[in-house]
C-alpha cells in the first residue's frame, strides 16, 4: 500500500481520543443511594450490563470513524492483479470542424472522412474505457460534460451526434484544444489519457511557429499524474491542387446611414488556389435577394480584386448586405460574405458654443449646421444629413443629459468646469464621440490643465502659443492632403474631387508636439507637417481635437467643398462606436439597441449552429440591456423579439470570419517535424489510430472512496446508537422487557 498524502498519517493517534473519553466518563459517575430502588437492584444490574455494551460499541464506532477519516485524507492506493489486467483509459477526441474541413474534391470532404474515422475509433473502444468529445472551433467546445463509459448505448448516441455535425465558418484553435484536453480533470481511476486530434492538417490554426507554447504543453504532459499522449489523425489528404477563390472581406462606407442616403459597399475577392481562376461573377444580395451582379476577370494565384457598388434604402431598419461568388472551387463556405447596415431617421448631435462676439460675422455653429443641411436646428427642405443637431450654450451643458446623444461638438471652446469635463469623459468612455474645436475663447493654460492633464486628459497634446500671420504678410499656411487609409479622411484625400489643398490659414492654435508618442494619430496637418487635428481613443469612444475653428477670420476652410464632406464624414466616424454594432469581431459582445432593451422582457438569439439562446436583461454602466458574449463561432446571429403587435421580429448581427481560413495550405514537413520534436505529438500513419495501453499486470488503484463511504456509514450508525442510549438514560424510551418483569414480581 502507498499513500499520496502520507503526511496525514501523523494524525492516526487521534483514534485514541474516543478511548480516553470513554474511561474519563467512567471515573466521573456518582453513586446515589435511593431506598425506593432497593427492590430493583437485580434488574438495574442487568440494564447496566446492556448500557456498558452500548458504550463500548460507541467507543469502537468513533475510533473507526477517526481512522477512516485520517486514512481517506492520506489517499491510500493498493497494488495487485485483483484489480484487473488493464487500467482504465480515457480517450479525448478533438474534432476539427473548421471551414477548411468542408473542402470538396470529387464529392469527398475531409469532414466526412473525419466522421467515419471517429466512429471507427469508438468501435475500437471497450466498456472499460472513458471517452470525451470536443470541437476545436468556438472554444474549445466540449460536447460531453465529463468522461463517459463506452457502452453500447453511449457509443450509438455519440455516433449519432457525430453524424449531425457539420463544418462551420470558424477557425480551429488546435493549440488551445489540445491544452484543454491535457488539463481536463479526470476520475481518480484513470491511469492513461490519450488525445486524438482529427484534422485536415491545414497549417492555419496550428500555431506551428509558437515553439515556446508547444514546449510548455509538452512539459505539462510530462508533469501530469497519469500517462498522457497526443496523436494527430490526418483526414482528407488530397493529391489534387488547391483551387479556391474566396470573398475575404466586405465593408460599407457607413454602417449607419439616413433615409435615402447611399452607401458604398466594397467586397474583396482573393484567389488562394495554386493556379489562375476562371472568370467569374459576384452577385449582390439584400436580405438574401439578388439585386445585381458584377464580373471578375481571372485571378492569378494570390491576386485580389475589389468590387464596389452603391446601395440605399428609403425605410428605416437593419439590412444584411451580402455578396456571393458564382464560381467553381473546392471550398464553398467562403464564397459568401455579409455586412450589416442600419438605416435610421436621425442621429442626435449636441452642439455647444458660447454666444458670438463682435468679431464673428457668422458663428462656428452656423457653419457647422449648414454643412449637415440645417439652419440652426431646422432642416433644409432640399437636403439634410441624418444628423439632427441641438444647439446649447456652455452654461446649459451642465444640465443636459448626454445619454440622449451619440456625439457632442464643442465649438470655440471656452473654459469649462471640472465636473463638466469629467462628465464628457464618461460619455466618451461609453462610446460617445467628442469633437472639440478650439477658437477665440480658448485659453491655453486652462486647456492644458483641464484637457491635457499632463498626458492623462482627453487631448493627446498640450497647446503652445497662438500663431497668427501678419495681415500685411503674403505668407499663408496650407493643409496637406491627408491619407486615404483612415476612414475619417478617405474622401478628403481625393484632391481631384475636393479642395482641401486650397485651404489657406491665417491663424491657428499650435500643438506642442514635444511630448507626443509614436502612437499619436493626426488627421490633418499643415503643409510643413504641424498637426492641425488630432484624435484619441478613450474607452469605447473617440475624441477629435481641432486647432482651427470654423471662422473665416482664421481660414477659408468653412467656404470650401471639403468643409461639408469633413463635417459629415467626421460625425459619421465619431458616432459609429455609440451606434449599435451589428458587425462584430469574433469573441466580441452582441448588444441590442438601448431603445429595444427598454421595451422587451423576452429575447432569443439564434447562433450560426442553429441553437436558441434565451437572453436576460443585464446591467452595465448604469444601463440595462440584452447582451451575448459567446461569439467565437463566425456567421449570422439572429436576435428575435416581439413587436408592438406581438409579431416576431428579427435583427441580424454578423460575426466576421478569419480570412486566412480560406488558405488551404497544409502543414509543411518542417512544421510537422517541429510539432513532433517540440510538442511531443505523434502523427497516425494508418486509418485506424492505435491507442496505447498499459501492459503491467499490477497497478495502483485508489481506495479512499470506499473509506469515505464507510465513514458516512459509521457516522450514521454512531448517531443512531448514541441517540438511543441518551433516551434510555433519560427515560424517554421504555425499559427493556426483562426489567419490567422483575419490577412486577416484586
Amino acid at each position: 500500500m502507498s499513500f499520496l498524502n502520507g503526511l496525514f498519517l501523523l494524525a492516526l493517534p487521534l483514534a485514541a481520543v474516543p478511548v480516553l473519553l470513554h474511561f474519563f466518563r467512567r471515573k466521573q459517575r456518582d453513586v446515589v443511594q435511593w431506598g425506593a430502588m432497593q427492590f430493583l437492584i437485580d434488574a438495574a444490574q442487568k440494564g447496566r450490563r446492556w448500557e456498558r455494551l452500548e458504550e463500548l460499541l460507541l467507543m469502537l464506532l468513533r475510533c473507526a470513524a477517526v481512522l477512516a477519516l485520517v486514512l481517506a485524507l492520506a489517499r491510500p492506493q493498493l497494488r495487485g492483479q485483483w484489480f484487473g489486467d488493464h487500467p482504465s483509459r480515457e480517450v479525448i477526441l478533438v474534432l476539427d470542424n473548421s471551414m477548411s474541413m468542408s473542402r470538396d474534391v470529387g464529392e469527398e470532404t475531409p469532414f466526412a472522412e473525419l466522421q467515419q474515422r471517429v466512429k471507427d475509433t469508438l468501435d475500437e473502444l471497450s466498456e472499460s474505457d472513458s471517452v470525451q468529445l470536443m470541437l476545436a472551433v468556438g472554444g474549445p467546445d466540449w460536447q460531453t460534460a465529463e468522461g463517459v463509459a463506452v457502452d453500447s448505448l453511449t457509443r450509438a448516441q455519440l455516433q449519432q451526434d457525430i453524424d449531425k455535425l457539420t463544418p462551420s465558418q470558424g477557425t480551429a484553435d488546435l493549440f488551445s484544444s489540445v491544452q484543454a484536453a491535457i488539463d481536463a480533470v479526470a476520475d481518480d481511476e484513470i491511469q492513461l489519457r490519450h488525445v486524438l486530434v482529427f484534422t485536415d492538417q491545414q497549417a492555419h490554426g496550428w500555431q506551428a511557429n509558437a515553439a515556446r507554447n508547444w514546449q510548455q504543453l509538452k512539459e505539462a504532459m510530462e508533469r501530469n499524474d497519469m500517462r498522457t499522449s497526443v496523436q494527430v489523425v490526418p483526414c482528407g489528404a488530397f493529391s489534387d491542387p488547391v483551387a479556391n477563390v474566396a470573398v475575404v472581406g466586405i465593408e460599407a462606407s457607413h454602417t449607419q446611414v439616413g433615409l435615402d442616403q447611399s452607401v458604398t459597399v466594397r467586397a474583396q475577392v482573393q484567389n488562394f488556389g495554386e493556379k489562375s481562376s476562371a472568370p467569374m461573377s459576384l452577385d449582390q444580395l439584400e436580405s438574401g435577394q439578388v439585386t445585381g451582379s458584377s464580373s471578375i476577370a481571372e485571378l492569378a494565384p494570390g491576386e485580389t480584386a475589389t468590387v464596389s457598388w452603391k446601395w440605399r434604402s428609403g425605410e428605416a431598419g437593419v439590412y444584411p448586405l451580402s455578396c456571393r461568388l458564382q464560381s467553381e472551387d473546392q471550398l464553398t463556405l467562403d464564397d459568401e460574405n455579409t455586412v450589416v447596415v442600419q438605416v435610421v431617421d436621425r442621429v442626435p448631435v449636441l452642439i455647444v458654443e458660447p454666444p458670438a462676439d463682435y468679431r464673428q460675422r457668422v458663428s462656428n455653429a452656423a457653419f457647422f449646421t449648414t454643412a449637415i443641411g440645417y439652419e440652426e436646428e431646422s432642416p433644409h427642405a432640399e437636403w439634410h444629413a441624418v444628423f439632427a443637431p441641438k444647439l446649447i450654450t456652455p452654461d446649459e451643458l451642465e444640465q443636459e443629459s448626454l445619454a440622449d446623444y451619440q456625439a457632442v461638438v464643442l465649438t470655440n471652446l471656452p473654459p469649462l468646469v471640472t465636473e463638466t469635463i469629467e462628465e464628457l469623459r464618461r460619455f466618451v468612455e461609453r462610446g460617445g464621440g467628442l469633437w472639440v474645436v478650439l477658437g477665440r475663447r480658448t485659453d491655453r493654460e486652462s486647456f492644458n490643465a483641464a484637457w491635457y492633464q499632463d498626458g492623462g486628459g482627453l487631448s493627446p497634446l498640450p497647446l503652445d502659443e497662438l500663431k497668427t500671420l501678419d495681415e500685411d504678410s503674403t505668407e499663408e499656411e496650407t493643409i496637406h492632403p491627408p491619407s486615404g487609409e483612415h476612414p475619417a479622411t478617405a474622401q478628403l484625400s481625393d484632391t481631384n474631387r475636393l479642395d482641401i489643398d486650397a485651404v489657406r490659414i491665417r491663424s491657428r492654435h499650435v500643438f506642442d508636439r514635444s511630448s507626443a508618442g509614436e502612437e499619436l494619430s493626426v488627421l490633418l496637418e499643415t503643409g510643413d507637417g504641424a498637426p492641425l487635428v488630432t484624435e484619441q481613443y478613450v474607452g469605447r469612444g473617440r475624441v477629435i481635437i481641432q486647432a482651427l475653428p470654423f471662422d473665416v477670420g482664421w481660414s477659408n476652410l468653412p467656404m470650401t467643398k471639403a468643409h461639408v464632406v469633413m463635417v459629415n464624414d467626421w460625425l459619421a466616424y465619431l458616432t459609429q462606436p455609440a451606434a449599435t454594432q451589428f458587425n462584430v469581431q469574433t469573441g466580441a459582445r452582441i448588444e441590442l439597441p438601448q431603445a429595444l432593451a427598454d421595451s422587451q422582457t423576452e429575447v432569443t438569439l439564434v447562433s450560426p449552429d442553429g441553437k436558441d439562446h434565451d437572453l436576460s436583461l443585464q446591467a452595465n454602466d448604469d444601463l440595462a440591456g440584452f447582451r451575448y458574449s459567446n461569439t467565437l463561432l463566425p456567421g449570422r446571429y439572429d436576435v428575435k423579439y416581439f413587436g408592438p403587435e406581438n409579431e416576431t421580429l428579427t435583427i441580424p448581427f454578423q460575426v466576421r470570419r478569419d480570412a486566412l481560413e480560406s488558405d488551404l495550405t497544409p502543414l509543411s514537413a518542417e512544421q510537422e517535424t517541429s510539432l513532433i520534436d517540440t510538442a511531443g505529438l505523434t502523427f497516425a500513419e494508418s486509418e485506424t489510430p492505435e491507442i496505447p495501453v498499459v501492459t503491467s499486470g499490477e497497478h495502483d488503484r485508489p481506495v479512499w472512496t470506499p473509506l469515505l463511504v464507510g465513514l458516512l456509514i459509521l457516522l450514521g450508525v454512531e448517531l443512531l446508537l448514541a441517540t438511543r442510549s441518551a433516551r434510555s438514560r433519560t427515560g424517554d424510551v421504555s425499559l427493556p422487557s426483562f426489567i419490567e418483569t422483575s419490577a412486577g414480581s416484586q
